[in-house]
């Protein structure tokens, strides 16, 4: 149908035991998370053939070239996460959705990029990638009235990243109000 921009189908682990996709899952904040993701497939049940989808999955997807390359392709901003989800999102602001072809399957091996790309790396374009799918995709309203916890989480998610992954991270969690020299402190 012309309203359909999308097919997408579903990914499972390397070994084809596990779903790695099947659907999406959005947050308040711009985060996506594969609906599923982990399980092993005799125990999930799956929906039909044609049922909508948010999102097409970039992993396993068909769209077509027109409407891909009119409708802007995936945002080059993006890299590495969520630009399928920022794709699909503007493709249903226009009207056009995405469906579900659970026959169309994909092995993957999850994490590959991640892993490559080190989870400091990793953490940052996630959550660079998160803000960004939530202020480009959701409208004034919900944008404004969503945007001080957005922040929030993206401050608190960010400080973490930085203290966790970083040599001197640790700093961070020091209070500055707690007296006495921070540099003496441990």
């Amino acid at each position: 149908p012309r309203d359909v921009a999308a097919v997408t189908g579903r990914i499972v682990s390397w070994d084809g035991t596990r779903v790695d996709y099947r659907d999406t899952l959005l947050t308040f904040d711009g985060h996506a998370f594969q609906k599923d993701f982990g399980r092993p497939l005799d125990e999930v049940r799956d929906d039909p053939p044609g049922s909508p989808r948010l999102a097409p999955c970039g992993g396993n997807m068909a769209i077509r070239k027109g409407t891909f390359l009119s409708h802007g392709g995936f945002d080059d901003d993006f890299f590495a996460y969520l630009e399928d989800v920022d794709l699909g999102l503007r493709l249903r602001s226009r009207g056009l959705g995405t469906l579900y072809e659970p026959r169309a399957v994909v092995r993957h091996r999850s994490g590959a990029t991640g892993e490559a790309l080190g989870i400091h790396n990793r953490g940052f374009l996630i959550e660079k990638n998160a803000f960004a799918t939530f202020y480009k995709n959701f409208d004034d309203p919900l944008r404004l009235a969503l945007l001080p916890a957005v922040l929030l989480t993206l401050l608190h998610r960010t400080e973490r990243i930085v203290r966790e992954s970083s040599p001197d991270g640790a700093l961070l969690a020091v209070d500055p109000y707690a007296g006495g020299d921070p540099a003496r402190r441990p």
